[in-house]
């Protein structure tokens, strides 16, 4: 259903922008000669150092500090009232001095008298030699490359980088998620820069025509205060910027701090257990006591039930556009194997 919704968002020739953390769109490349240029940025290949560092992610003195602030409060697991008052002026600092970086941040730290400094210094630096870290860790320069989100079709991989588990990037202060897993905060956080760089790029684009953005494993930054904010924002900017905001995820409840029921237009949801259902069912504004969270118990593989902007709901099957498309969005590995095979069979026939 994803990907035959960025398909057809393409066809229709709204600009497209794709959150895909786990590759799943690059199957998009499959249809290139149909759908025409697509350009798909891998973070964690080629020489990408720099390019989400928070520093250069905004031309607003006011906007950097929010940003590398709650960028920090994503890598440290959450900071205390002391972490805050010990890490501001530091930031200032930098942002006032020539080429600032986070990485400057981070020696700043370090360096500091106040323990509160040095402790968030150490932390960062563990996050620093993290693969894949010099997105966000390199030296400062006076400008910096961005992400280009100017052509048709863009979508952002971050496949290698690693989801996190809900259990590992819950908000509960410092103290409780100082031991948290590293690496999964700093993949949050990843996820937290690129969208919010996308709602500041929406934000200043003048140009007319309908745009699509699609978000995959969009709990990942929902879960987080700042991000849920990246995520209402966008989605009200809906109507003034002609742009629709399409959020994927394994559950509803992964959505739960967002406040964005007026916004959403369309459902769907698949088969689901026991403990989703009746969530599911309430979530959707589905009629009570009609059996819904049982039908999401029994729907077979491609079946959901959708809701539409007018209220109305059905069961309904998601099938392949064209047998050129099913076989470009397979994602099981054993069917993908088959129609490779299938394919040299017919090209060994061809030639012979």
């Amino acid at each position: 259903l994803a990907l035959t919704l960025a398909a057809s968002s393409i066809v229709l020739g709204k600009k497209t922008i794709i959150l895909d953390p786990k590759g799943d769109f690059m199957h998009l490349a499959n249809l290139q000669e149909d759908f025409g240029q697509m350009v798909f940025w891998n973070l964690t290949s080629g020489n990408k150092a720099g390019i989400l560092d928070p520093f250069y992610l905004s031309d607003d003195d006011g906007e950097k500090l929010s940003l590398v602030i709650s960028v920090i409060d994503m890598f440290v697991g959450g900071l205390s009232g002391e972490d805050l008052t010990a890490l501001s002026p530091i930031v200032q600092d930098v942002i006032r001095g020539a080429n600032p970086s986070l990485l400057k941040v981070t020696e700043q730290l370090r360096a500091s008298e106040n323990p509160h400094a040095r402790a968030l210094g150490t932390q960062l630096s563990i996050i620093r030699r993290l693969p894949h870290s010099n997105l966000c860790f390199a030296p400062g320069v006076k400008k910096r490359a961005a992400i280009d989100l100017n052509h048709g079709t863009t979508i952002i991989n971050m496949a290698g980088l690693g989801l996190p588990k809900e259990s590992e990037i819950k908000q509960d202060g410092a103290q409780q998620n100082q031991n948290r897993n590293h690496k999964a905060r700093f993949a949050q956080a990843i996820f937290f820069l690129i969208t919010d760089y996308i709602l500041r790029v929406m934000e200043k684009d003048t140009a007319s025509g309908p745009k699509t953005v699609i978000m995959d494993e969009a709990w990942a930054i929902a879960s987080t205060e700042a991000g849920a904010d990246c995520i209402q924002s966008l989605s009200l900017l809906g109507r003034s910027k002609q742009l629709s905001l399409i959020l994927i995820t394994q559950s509803t409840t992964h959505l739960s701090r967002l406040d964005i029921e007026n916004t959403i237009s369309t459902h769907f949801a698949f088969k689901t257990g026991n403990k989703e259902a009746e969530k599911i069912a309430t979530d959707m504004g589905l009629p009570e006591g009609e059996g819904f969270d049982e039908i999401f118990l029994g729907l077979e593989t491609g079946e959901c039930v959708m809701k539409d902007f007018l209220g109305r709901f059905s069961t309904v099957k998601i099938t392949d556009y064209n047998k050129k498309w099913n076989e470009a969005f397979e994602t099981n590995p054993l069917e993908v194997m088959r129609a490779k095979k299938r394919r040299e069979a017919a090209e060994g026939k061809l030639i012979s």
